[in-house]
């Protein structure tokens, strides 16, 4: 039923003259190249990928991962699958926070080597929205109930504390290993 809706979207925006230039398709759970083939049929020009270690994935038992060369592998899945298809880009986005800062050279070495597969890599500084006790948020006048983790990214008020990673951060450890 999602690939019958998401190919409608697309339709309906290429009759409408818009242009499609990428789809978030979230973490490529359940794609298929028949998928592919329709949606590009439809007008879709290329997918951006968002493969994380805070997602539950099939490939791991609906276990999270933060071990980013495993995540690599899944990536290089959907990267072939893109390619495959042929004529879409494939783009690849992590959100980094302290559990894989450390890998990031790992994440850009893998774009570097499958770069004939990969047209573009973004990396972004992992945020949280904080909720708790003296937190309150509110929609049209309604007070929204949050719970940590009820969003993906809704974090506890203590946790807060702990993010503490930046773009800049994030664009010295690239530097650091590809001046």
């Amino acid at each position: 039923m999602f690939i019958y809706f998401t190919v409608l979207y697309i339709h309906s925006l290429k009759t409408h003259s818009l242009k499609i230039a990428r789809n978030n398709f979230a973490n490529g759970c359940g794609l298929t190249e028949d998928m592919l083939e329709k949606m590009k049929s439809a007008g879709l020009t290329g997918l951006s990928f968002n493969i994380n270690s805070s997602q539950e994935r099939p490939e791991f038992n609906d276990k999270y991962t933060v071990n980013q060369s495993k995540l690599n592998e899944v990536r290089l899945k959907y990267a072939k699958m893109v390619s495959k298809v042929g004529g879409l880009a494939a783009a690849f986005k992590i959100t980094v926070s302290n559990d894989n800062f450390n890998e990031i050279p790992g994440f850009v070495q893998w774009s570097i080597n499958n770069s004939k597969l990969i047209h573009s890599i973004t990396l972004v500084a992992h945020r949280g929205l904080p909720v708790g006790e003296g937190i309150e948020y509110y929609a049209d006048r309604e007070k929204i109930d949050l719970k940590p983790g009820s969003l993906g990214y809704t974090i506890s008020a203590e946790e807060k504390d702990k993010i503490t990673i930046t773009s800049k951060d994030i664009y010295s450890k690239i530097k650091e290993h590809y001046p």
